[in-house]
């Protein structure tokens, strides 16, 4: 799954800044790869205001390994 940082932090609680800071998305436009599981979803159930997520295609992936 790739995950994208897309806001701020202007307004946010504690608690979503520390999933932020542990999933290394620390500023806008930024993405991670991570596994699909159920700890994983429901964290990113609770900041789904700043990021958005889904599965990427081969070409996605190859072309931002290419950058």
């Amino acid at each position: 799954m790739l995950v994208v940082r897309i806001r701020g932090v202007h307004d946010i609680s504690s608690v979503q800044r520390r999933i932020l800071r542990n999933l290394n998305l620390r500023e806008v436009n930024t993405a991670v790869f991570m596994r699909s599981n159920k700890k994983n979803l429901l964290a990113l159930k609770r900041i789904e205001n700043y990021i958005t997520y889904g599965y990427p295609s081969r070409k996605l992936v190859q072309d931002l390994i290419y950058k």
